[in-house]
Protein backbone atom coordinates (compact mmCIF):
# COMPACT_ATOMS: atom_id res chain seq x y z
CA UNK A 1 0.00 0.00 0.00
CA UNK A 2 1.21 2.76 -1.10
CA UNK A 3 1.65 6.39 0.65
CA UNK A 4 0.70 9.44 -1.59
CA UNK A 5 3.60 12.10 -2.82
CA UNK A 6 3.65 15.57 -1.60
CA UNK A 7 2.60 16.88 -5.18
CA UNK A 8 0.30 14.12 -6.95
CA UNK A 9 -0.64 14.21 -10.69
CA UNK A 10 -3.63 12.87 -11.05
CA UNK A 11 -6.08 15.87 -11.04
CA UNK A 12 -8.80 13.96 -8.31
CA UNK A 13 -5.88 13.57 -5.98
CA UNK A 14 -4.50 17.75 -6.81
CA UNK A 15 -8.12 18.73 -5.63
CA UNK A 16 -7.80 16.39 -2.91
CA UNK A 17 -4.80 17.58 -1.74
CA UNK A 18 -5.41 21.49 -1.99
CA UNK A 19 -8.66 20.64 -0.18
CA UNK A 20 -6.92 19.07 2.83
CA UNK A 21 -4.14 21.61 2.78
CA UNK A 22 -5.97 24.78 3.31
CA UNK A 23 -8.42 23.10 6.15
CA UNK A 24 -5.77 23.37 8.92
CA UNK A 25 -4.96 27.49 7.94
CA UNK A 26 -8.84 27.71 8.19
CA UNK A 27 -9.72 26.09 10.87
CA UNK A 28 -7.10 28.54 12.29
CA UNK A 29 -7.46 31.65 11.00
CA UNK A 30 -11.30 30.97 11.34
CA UNK A 31 -10.95 30.62 15.96
CA UNK A 32 -8.48 33.78 15.62
CA UNK A 33 -10.60 35.66 13.45
CA UNK A 34 -14.18 34.44 15.34
CA UNK A 35 -12.42 35.76 19.25
CA UNK A 36 -11.57 39.20 17.66
CA UNK A 37 -15.36 39.45 15.48
CA UNK A 38 -16.93 37.93 18.97
CA UNK A 39 -15.16 40.93 21.49
CA UNK A 40 -16.68 43.53 19.31
CA UNK A 41 -20.35 42.00 18.58
CA UNK A 42 -20.42 39.47 21.09
CA UNK A 43 -18.47 40.84 24.25
CA UNK A 44 -20.56 39.05 26.78
CA UNK A 45 -20.14 36.03 24.82
CA UNK A 46 -16.68 36.53 24.01
CA UNK A 47 -15.89 37.06 27.87
CA UNK A 48 -17.40 33.72 29.12
CA UNK A 49 -15.10 32.08 26.38
CA UNK A 50 -11.79 33.72 27.79
CA UNK A 51 -13.04 32.52 31.45
CA UNK A 52 -13.84 29.07 29.57
CA UNK A 53 -10.56 29.00 27.91
CA UNK A 54 -8.38 30.35 30.79
CA UNK A 55 -10.12 27.48 33.31
CA UNK A 56 -8.96 25.08 30.34
CA UNK A 57 -5.94 26.57 30.30
CA UNK A 58 -5.44 26.07 34.04
CA UNK A 59 -6.30 22.01 34.05
CA UNK A 60 -4.30 21.84 31.09
CA UNK A 61 -1.05 23.08 32.78
CA UNK A 62 -1.67 21.22 36.24
CA UNK A 63 -1.66 18.16 33.76
CA UNK A 64 0.66 18.98 31.98
CA UNK A 65 2.89 19.65 34.86
CA UNK A 66 2.02 16.09 36.30
CA UNK A 67 3.13 14.28 33.20
CA UNK A 68 6.32 16.42 32.86
CA UNK A 69 7.21 15.33 36.42
CA UNK A 70 6.38 11.53 35.78
CA UNK A 71 8.71 11.65 32.60
CA UNK A 72 11.41 13.22 34.19
CA UNK A 73 11.03 10.61 36.96
CA UNK A 74 11.20 8.05 34.62
CA UNK A 75 14.04 9.34 32.54
CA UNK A 76 16.55 9.97 35.15
CA UNK A 77 15.85 6.36 36.86
CA UNK A 78 16.71 4.86 33.38
CA UNK A 79 19.92 6.60 32.67
CA UNK A 80 21.30 5.05 35.90
CA UNK A 81 20.88 2.00 35.02
CA UNK A 82 23.47 -0.04 33.00
CA UNK A 83 21.36 -1.14 30.28
CA UNK A 84 24.31 -2.81 28.53
CA UNK A 85 25.06 -4.87 31.60
CA UNK A 86 21.24 -5.81 31.80
CA UNK A 87 21.46 -6.65 28.31
CA UNK A 88 24.10 -9.26 28.86
CA UNK A 89 22.97 -10.76 31.81
CA UNK A 90 19.04 -11.30 30.92
CA UNK A 91 18.04 -14.88 30.24
CA UNK A 92 17.23 -15.84 27.36
CA UNK A 93 13.81 -17.19 27.90
CA UNK A 94 13.15 -13.59 29.57
CA UNK A 95 12.90 -11.92 25.72
CA UNK A 96 9.57 -13.26 23.85
CA UNK A 97 9.97 -16.14 22.06
CA UNK A 98 10.98 -14.93 18.73
CA UNK A 99 13.32 -12.41 19.21
CA UNK A 100 17.25 -12.91 18.38
CA UNK A 101 20.25 -12.56 20.03
CA UNK A 102 21.27 -9.53 21.28
CA UNK A 103 24.71 -10.69 20.33
CA UNK A 104 23.61 -11.09 16.47
CA UNK A 105 22.32 -7.43 16.41
CA UNK A 106 23.56 -4.51 14.92
CA UNK A 107 23.41 -0.82 14.38
CA UNK A 108 23.22 1.32 11.74
CA UNK A 109 23.36 4.86 12.41
CA UNK A 110 22.94 7.59 9.62
CA UNK A 111 23.95 10.92 10.04
CA UNK A 112 23.09 13.30 6.85
CA UNK A 113 24.65 16.43 6.72
CA UNK A 114 24.74 19.63 5.08
CA UNK A 115 26.60 23.00 5.50
CA UNK A 116 27.49 22.24 9.40
CA UNK A 117 30.43 22.41 10.86
CA UNK A 118 33.42 19.73 11.19
CA UNK A 119 33.22 20.18 15.26
CA UNK A 120 29.39 19.11 14.99
CA UNK A 121 30.55 15.62 12.82
CA UNK A 122 33.53 15.24 15.17
CA UNK A 123 31.12 15.24 18.67
CA UNK A 124 28.66 13.29 17.40
CA UNK A 125 30.93 10.08 16.20
CA UNK A 126 32.79 11.10 19.71
CA UNK A 127 29.94 10.42 21.39
CA UNK A 128 28.95 6.99 19.56
CA UNK A 129 32.70 5.77 20.07
CA UNK A 130 32.42 6.35 23.67
CA UNK A 131 28.90 4.71 24.07
CA UNK A 132 28.69 1.49 25.86
CA UNK A 133 28.09 -0.64 23.03
CA UNK A 134 29.87 -3.40 21.11
CA UNK A 135 31.38 -1.05 18.90
CA UNK A 136 31.92 -4.56 16.38
CA UNK A 137 28.21 -4.58 16.11
CA UNK A 138 27.97 -0.38 15.06
CA UNK A 139 28.04 0.83 11.61
CA UNK A 140 28.51 4.48 11.34
CA UNK A 141 27.22 6.60 8.07
CA UNK A 142 28.24 9.88 7.16
CA UNK A 143 25.88 11.27 4.61
CA UNK A 144 27.28 14.27 2.89
CA UNK A 145 25.80 16.16 0.10
CA UNK A 146 27.84 16.84 -3.70
CA UNK A 147 26.12 20.35 -3.40
CA UNK A 148 27.96 21.31 0.06
CA UNK A 149 31.04 23.50 -0.78
CA UNK A 150 33.93 21.26 -1.60
CA UNK A 151 36.19 22.53 1.41
CA UNK A 152 34.28 22.10 3.95
CA UNK A 153 32.79 18.49 2.68
CA UNK A 154 36.01 17.01 2.11
CA UNK A 155 37.49 17.81 5.34
CA UNK A 156 34.31 16.17 7.23
CA UNK A 157 34.49 13.15 5.07
CA UNK A 158 38.28 13.18 5.76
CA UNK A 159 38.10 13.47 9.67
CA UNK A 160 35.24 9.91 9.51
CA UNK A 161 37.95 8.07 7.48
CA UNK A 162 40.67 8.91 9.37
CA UNK A 163 39.53 9.52 13.13
CA UNK A 164 36.94 6.91 12.80
CA UNK A 165 37.77 4.39 10.02
CA UNK A 166 38.86 1.53 12.27
CA UNK A 167 36.93 2.29 15.45
CA UNK A 168 33.73 0.22 14.21
CA UNK A 169 31.97 -2.39 12.46
CA UNK A 170 31.87 -0.51 9.75
CA UNK A 171 32.56 3.42 8.80
CA UNK A 172 31.21 4.69 5.89
CA UNK A 173 31.28 7.81 3.99
CA UNK A 174 28.55 8.49 1.38
CA UNK A 175 28.16 11.27 -0.78
CA UNK A 176 24.46 12.05 -1.84
CA UNK A 177 24.44 13.36 -5.73
CA UNK A 178 22.64 16.72 -6.29
CA UNK A 179 20.05 16.83 -8.92
CA UNK A 180 18.30 14.04 -8.82
CA UNK A 181 14.80 13.68 -10.20
CA UNK A 182 11.75 14.12 -7.62
CA UNK A 183 13.81 15.49 -4.41
CA UNK A 184 13.59 18.27 -2.37
CA UNK A 185 16.97 19.61 -0.77
CA UNK A 186 16.42 18.04 2.38
CA UNK A 187 17.67 15.70 5.22
CA UNK A 188 15.07 12.58 3.72
CA UNK A 189 16.78 12.31 0.41
CA UNK A 190 20.19 12.37 1.81
CA UNK A 191 19.37 10.09 4.84
CA UNK A 192 17.66 7.33 2.41
CA UNK A 193 19.88 7.50 -0.63
CA UNK A 194 22.88 6.56 2.44
CA UNK A 195 20.39 3.71 3.60
CA UNK A 196 19.91 2.58 0.50
CA UNK A 197 23.79 2.50 -0.02
CA UNK A 198 24.49 1.07 3.53
CA UNK A 199 22.31 -1.90 2.56
CA UNK A 200 24.06 -3.09 0.08
CA UNK A 201 27.46 -3.08 2.07
CA UNK A 202 25.03 -5.05 4.75
CA UNK A 203 23.53 -7.42 1.68
CA UNK A 204 27.40 -8.21 0.77
CA UNK A 205 28.49 -9.21 4.31
CA UNK A 206 25.27 -11.34 4.64
CA UNK A 207 23.86 -9.66 7.56
CA UNK A 208 19.79 -10.19 8.00
CA UNK A 209 18.08 -7.14 8.33
CA UNK A 210 15.95 -8.14 10.92
CA UNK A 211 18.67 -8.12 12.86
CA UNK A 212 19.43 -4.27 12.14
CA UNK A 213 18.14 -1.09 14.38
CA UNK A 214 18.38 2.11 11.76
CA UNK A 215 19.27 5.05 13.87
CA UNK A 216 18.63 8.40 11.83
CA UNK A 217 20.22 11.04 13.61
CA UNK A 218 20.68 14.64 13.13
CA UNK A 219 23.97 15.57 12.37
CA UNK A 220 24.65 17.07 15.72
CA UNK A 221 22.76 14.52 17.64
CA UNK A 222 25.04 13.47 20.76
CA UNK A 223 23.64 9.85 21.62
CA UNK A 224 23.72 8.61 25.58
CA UNK A 225 26.24 6.16 26.70
CA UNK A 226 23.52 3.61 27.41
CA UNK A 227 21.42 5.15 24.22
CA UNK A 228 22.10 1.61 22.01
CA UNK A 229 22.15 -0.84 24.48
CA UNK A 230 18.87 0.32 25.85
CA UNK A 231 17.64 0.29 22.50
CA UNK A 232 18.08 -2.76 21.52
CA UNK A 233 16.66 -3.63 25.06
CA UNK A 234 13.79 -2.45 24.00
CA UNK A 235 13.52 -3.56 20.83
CA UNK A 236 13.91 -7.07 21.62
CA UNK A 237 11.85 -6.90 24.21
CA UNK A 238 8.70 -5.82 21.76
CA UNK A 239 6.84 -8.64 20.44
CA UNK A 240 6.09 -6.63 17.32
CA UNK A 241 9.04 -5.09 17.19
CA UNK A 242 9.42 -4.81 13.30
CA UNK A 243 6.12 -2.92 13.88
CA UNK A 244 7.40 -0.03 16.22
CA UNK A 245 9.76 2.64 15.82
CA UNK A 246 11.96 3.84 19.38
CA UNK A 247 11.61 7.60 20.54
CA UNK A 248 14.14 9.03 22.68
CA UNK A 249 13.62 12.55 24.62
CA UNK A 250 15.23 15.08 22.39
CA UNK A 251 17.22 17.40 24.97
CA UNK A 252 18.80 21.02 23.12
CA UNK A 253 21.95 20.85 25.86
CA UNK A 254 24.68 20.93 23.69
CA UNK A 255 25.43 24.02 23.42
CA UNK A 256 22.56 25.47 25.74
CA UNK A 257 24.62 27.47 27.48
CA UNK A 258 25.69 30.22 24.67
CA UNK A 259 21.85 30.54 23.07
CA UNK A 260 20.19 33.64 23.66
CA UNK A 261 17.05 33.50 26.21
CA UNK A 262 14.99 33.28 23.69
CA UNK A 263 16.43 29.62 22.30
CA UNK A 264 16.77 28.55 25.71
CA UNK A 265 12.70 29.13 26.41
CA UNK A 266 11.88 27.51 23.06
CA UNK A 267 14.70 24.44 23.16
CA UNK A 268 14.13 23.44 26.75
CA UNK A 269 9.70 24.04 26.16
CA UNK A 270 10.33 21.38 23.14
CA UNK A 271 12.40 18.72 25.31
CA UNK A 272 9.50 19.65 27.54
CA UNK A 273 6.54 18.79 24.87
CA UNK A 274 8.09 15.60 23.89
CA UNK A 275 8.83 14.24 27.50
CA UNK A 276 4.87 14.84 28.19
CA UNK A 277 4.35 12.87 24.48
CA UNK A 278 6.28 9.83 25.91
CA UNK A 279 3.55 9.07 28.33
CA UNK A 280 0.76 9.53 25.83
CA UNK A 281 1.89 6.99 23.75
CA UNK A 282 -1.07 6.97 21.49
CA UNK A 283 -0.56 10.15 19.97
CA UNK A 284 3.44 9.32 20.07
CA UNK A 285 4.92 10.16 16.91
CA UNK A 286 8.94 9.91 15.40
CA UNK A 287 10.59 13.23 15.63
CA UNK A 288 14.33 14.38 14.68
CA UNK A 289 16.28 11.69 15.56
CA UNK A 290 14.98 8.07 16.48
CA UNK A 291 15.40 4.04 16.01
CA UNK A 292 13.83 1.81 13.71
CA UNK A 293 14.31 -1.64 12.32
CA UNK A 294 15.59 -1.94 8.84
CA UNK A 295 13.52 -4.57 7.66
CA UNK A 296 10.44 -2.28 8.23
CA UNK A 297 12.20 0.99 6.87
CA UNK A 298 13.05 -0.79 3.79
CA UNK A 299 9.48 -2.21 3.35
CA UNK A 300 8.31 1.28 3.56
CA UNK A 301 10.52 2.46 0.77
CA UNK A 302 12.77 4.69 3.34
CA UNK A 303 12.46 8.08 4.29
CA UNK A 304 10.44 10.35 1.71
CA UNK A 305 12.37 12.49 -0.55
CA UNK A 306 10.48 15.29 -1.44
CA UNK A 307 9.35 16.33 2.07
CA UNK A 308 10.62 18.56 4.53
CA UNK A 309 8.84 16.49 7.96
CA UNK A 310 10.86 13.41 6.81
CA UNK A 311 11.38 12.55 10.54
CA UNK A 312 7.15 11.90 11.30
CA UNK A 313 6.55 11.17 7.59
CA UNK A 314 8.14 8.16 8.24
CA UNK A 315 5.83 6.85 11.44
CA UNK A 316 3.11 7.59 9.14
CA UNK A 317 4.19 5.84 5.79
CA UNK A 318 4.96 2.39 8.43
CA UNK A 319 1.33 3.64 10.19
CA UNK A 320 -0.73 3.62 6.80
CA UNK A 321 1.48 0.20 5.23
CA UNK A 322 0.96 -1.92 8.35
CA UNK A 323 -2.89 -1.10 8.51
CA UNK A 324 -2.51 0.76 11.69
CA UNK A 325 -0.45 -1.61 13.39
CA UNK A 326 2.43 0.38 13.77
CA UNK A 327 3.40 2.62 16.88
CA UNK A 328 6.14 4.23 18.68
CA UNK A 329 7.71 2.86 21.73
CA UNK A 330 8.69 5.79 24.16
CA UNK A 331 12.96 5.69 25.18
CA UNK A 332 13.21 7.64 28.71
CA UNK A 333 16.51 8.48 27.72
CA UNK A 334 18.33 11.81 25.75
CA UNK A 335 19.60 12.75 23.33
CA UNK A 336 21.79 15.95 23.42
CA UNK A 337 21.04 18.21 20.13
CA UNK A 338 22.21 21.94 19.42
CA UNK A 339 19.95 25.32 20.24
CA UNK A 340 20.10 28.07 18.21
CA UNK A 341 22.74 30.12 18.31
CA UNK A 342 24.23 32.52 15.86
CA UNK A 343 26.45 35.19 15.32
CA UNK A 344 24.48 37.99 16.51
CA UNK A 345 21.18 38.27 18.66
CA UNK A 346 18.86 39.42 16.32
CA UNK A 347 20.22 36.57 13.78
CA UNK A 348 19.17 33.91 16.48
CA UNK A 349 15.74 35.38 16.69
CA UNK A 350 15.72 34.80 13.01
CA UNK A 351 16.99 31.22 12.75
CA UNK A 352 14.71 30.25 15.88
CA UNK A 353 11.45 31.63 14.34
CA UNK A 354 12.88 29.53 11.01
CA UNK A 355 13.17 26.57 12.89
CA UNK A 356 9.99 26.69 14.47
CA UNK A 357 8.42 27.07 11.08
CA UNK A 358 9.83 24.53 9.59
CA UNK A 359 8.97 21.95 12.45
CA UNK A 360 5.35 23.57 12.48
CA UNK A 361 5.55 22.87 8.77
CA UNK A 362 4.99 18.78 9.93
CA UNK A 363 1.29 20.22 9.42
CA UNK A 364 1.93 19.11 5.44
CA UNK A 365 1.49 15.33 7.27
CA UNK A 366 -2.13 16.60 7.39
CA UNK A 367 -3.44 16.22 3.91
CA UNK A 368 -1.52 13.15 2.73
CA UNK A 369 -2.39 11.31 5.54
CA UNK A 370 -5.73 11.97 4.82
CA UNK A 371 -5.78 11.21 1.53
CA UNK A 372 -3.93 7.90 2.11
CA UNK A 373 -7.00 7.20 5.14
CA UNK A 374 -9.46 7.14 2.43
CA UNK A 375 -8.01 4.78 0.27
CA UNK A 376 -7.03 2.36 3.34
CA UNK A 377 -9.81 0.10 4.55
CA UNK A 378 -7.55 -2.02 6.50
CA UNK A 379 -7.18 0.74 9.43
CA UNK A 380 -11.21 1.40 11.50
CA UNK A 381 -12.61 5.02 11.01
CA UNK A 382 -12.13 5.65 14.90
CA UNK A 383 -8.58 5.36 14.19
CA UNK A 384 -8.15 7.37 11.65
CA UNK A 385 -10.83 9.80 12.97
CA UNK A 386 -8.96 10.10 16.19
CA UNK A 387 -5.29 10.56 14.65
CA UNK A 388 -6.29 13.03 12.10
CA UNK A 389 -8.15 15.01 15.08
CA UNK A 390 -5.48 14.35 17.30
CA UNK A 391 -2.97 16.47 14.71
CA UNK A 392 -5.44 18.74 13.43
CA UNK A 393 -6.39 20.15 16.72
CA UNK A 394 -3.12 19.92 17.99
CA UNK A 395 -1.46 22.25 15.26
CA UNK A 396 -4.37 24.85 15.77
CA UNK A 397 -4.24 25.03 19.54
CA UNK A 398 -0.03 25.38 18.67
CA UNK A 399 -1.28 28.06 16.48
CA UNK A 400 -4.08 29.65 18.31
CA UNK A 401 -3.69 28.97 22.16
CA UNK A 402 -0.87 31.70 23.00
CA UNK A 403 -2.61 34.55 21.45
CA UNK A 404 -6.24 33.82 23.09
CA UNK A 405 -4.52 34.07 26.19
CA UNK A 406 -2.47 36.56 26.24
CA UNK A 407 -3.43 39.21 23.72
CA UNK A 408 -7.03 38.51 22.46
CA UNK A 409 -8.26 37.47 25.99
CA UNK A 410 -7.95 41.38 26.85
CA UNK A 411 -9.99 42.55 23.70
CA UNK A 412 -13.67 42.31 25.16
CA UNK A 413 -12.24 44.69 27.75
CA UNK A 414 -10.83 47.58 25.02
CA UNK A 415 -13.81 47.03 22.03
CA UNK A 416 -16.62 46.04 24.41
CA UNK A 417 -18.11 49.49 24.31
CA UNK A 418 -20.35 50.66 27.26
CA UNK A 419 -23.01 48.66 27.15
CA UNK A 420 -20.61 45.65 28.10
CA UNK A 421 -18.60 47.75 30.59
CA UNK A 422 -22.22 48.07 32.42
CA UNK A 423 -22.53 44.41 32.94
CA UNK A 424 -21.06 42.33 36.28
CA UNK A 425 -18.85 40.36 34.12
CA UNK A 426 -17.06 43.14 32.63
CA UNK A 427 -16.34 44.38 35.90
CA UNK A 428 -15.02 40.94 37.04
CA UNK A 429 -13.54 39.58 33.93
CA UNK A 430 -9.98 41.05 34.74
CA UNK A 431 -9.87 39.51 38.08
CA UNK A 432 -10.92 36.37 37.16
CA UNK A 433 -9.10 36.36 34.23
CA UNK A 434 -5.92 37.24 36.36
CA UNK A 435 -6.62 34.54 39.24
CA UNK A 436 -6.93 31.80 36.68
CA UNK A 437 -3.71 32.98 34.66
CA UNK A 438 -1.70 33.15 38.29
CA UNK A 439 -2.51 29.56 39.02
CA UNK A 440 -1.71 28.96 35.62
CA UNK A 441 1.62 30.00 35.58
CA UNK A 442 2.27 27.58 38.22
CA UNK A 443 3.35 25.61 35.50
CA UNK A 444 6.25 27.68 34.72
CA UNK A 445 7.37 27.21 38.44
CA UNK A 446 7.57 23.43 37.59
CA UNK A 447 9.30 24.30 33.92
CA UNK A 448 12.19 26.57 36.01
CA UNK A 449 12.32 23.37 38.73
CA UNK A 450 13.03 20.92 36.11
CA UNK A 451 14.87 23.01 33.78
CA UNK A 452 17.68 23.54 36.04
CA UNK A 453 17.80 20.22 37.28
CA UNK A 454 18.36 18.91 33.75
CA UNK A 455 21.11 21.59 32.94
CA UNK A 456 24.40 20.08 31.82
CA UNK A 457 27.15 21.68 33.83
CA UNK A 458 27.72 25.18 33.86
CA UNK A 459 31.12 26.38 31.48
CA UNK A 460 33.70 27.94 33.37
CA UNK A 461 33.52 30.72 31.13
CA UNK A 462 30.24 31.61 32.70
CA UNK A 463 29.78 32.47 36.53
CA UNK A 464 26.85 32.42 38.75
CA UNK A 465 25.05 35.03 36.97
CA UNK A 466 24.38 32.54 34.04
CA UNK A 467 22.60 30.05 36.57
CA UNK A 468 20.53 32.62 37.61
CA UNK A 469 19.62 33.85 34.40
CA UNK A 470 18.63 30.04 33.46
CA UNK A 471 15.87 30.21 36.09
CA UNK A 472 15.07 33.79 35.72
CA UNK A 473 14.31 33.28 31.93
CA UNK A 474 11.33 31.66 32.38
CA UNK A 475 9.12 35.33 33.15
CA UNK A 476 9.46 36.02 29.49
CA UNK A 477 7.45 33.05 28.36
CA UNK A 478 4.39 35.37 27.77
CA UNK A 479 6.55 37.70 25.09
CA UNK A 480 7.89 34.18 23.12
CA UNK A 481 5.05 32.27 23.44
CA UNK A 482 3.59 34.12 21.05
CA UNK A 483 5.92 35.44 18.17
CA UNK A 484 8.32 32.66 18.73
CA UNK A 485 5.81 29.55 19.46
CA UNK A 486 2.22 30.65 17.88
CA UNK A 487 3.15 32.78 15.28
CA UNK A 488 5.48 30.49 13.00
CA UNK A 489 2.87 27.80 13.19
CA UNK A 490 0.47 30.55 12.18
CA UNK A 491 3.02 31.19 9.46
CA UNK A 492 3.34 27.73 8.01
CA UNK A 493 -0.67 26.90 8.19
CA UNK A 494 -1.01 30.17 6.26
CA UNK A 495 1.76 29.58 3.30
CA UNK A 496 -0.18 25.98 3.33
CA UNK A 497 -3.26 27.14 2.71
CA UNK A 498 -2.12 29.51 0.06
CA UNK A 499 -0.11 26.66 -1.81
CA UNK A 500 3.21 28.96 -0.77
CA UNK A 501 5.35 25.63 0.00
CA UNK A 502 8.30 25.35 2.41
CA UNK A 503 11.91 24.07 1.71
CA UNK A 504 13.59 22.18 4.40
CA UNK A 505 15.62 24.83 6.17
CA UNK A 506 18.73 23.56 8.05
CA UNK A 507 19.58 25.55 10.95
CA UNK A 508 22.69 26.77 11.28
CA UNK A 509 25.09 25.23 13.93
CA UNK A 510 27.43 27.25 15.85
CA UNK A 511 29.59 26.37 18.69
CA UNK A 512 31.13 29.05 20.77
CA UNK A 513 34.83 28.06 21.64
Amino acid sequence: MEYPNARPEQLKDRFLQRSFEMLPGMVTWTTLIFSVVASFFWPIAAALFIIAFDLFWLIKAVYMSTYLISAYRSKTRNEKIDWFEKLKNTRREDFPENAPNWEDMYHLIIFPTANEPIEVIDDAFTRILNCQYAKDKIIVVLGTEERDDSERRDAKEKLVREKFGDKFFKTLVIRHPDGIQGEMKAKGANATWAAKKAREVIDELGIKHENIIVSAFDCDTCAHPQYFAYATYLYLMAPDRERCSLQPLPMYHNNLWDASIFSRVIATSSSFWHMIESLRPERLVTFSSHSMGLKALIEVDYWPVDMVSDDSVIFWKCYNYYGGNYRSIPMYMHVSLDAVVADTYWSSIVNQYKQKRRWAWGIENFPLLFRAFLKNKKISFWKKFKHLFIMLDGHRSWATDSFIVVILGWLPLVVGGEAFYATVIAGRLPNMTRVLMTFAMLGLVVSAALGTMMLPPRPEKYGKWKSAMMVLQWVVVPVIAPFLGALPALDAQTRMMFGKYLGFYVTKKVRKK
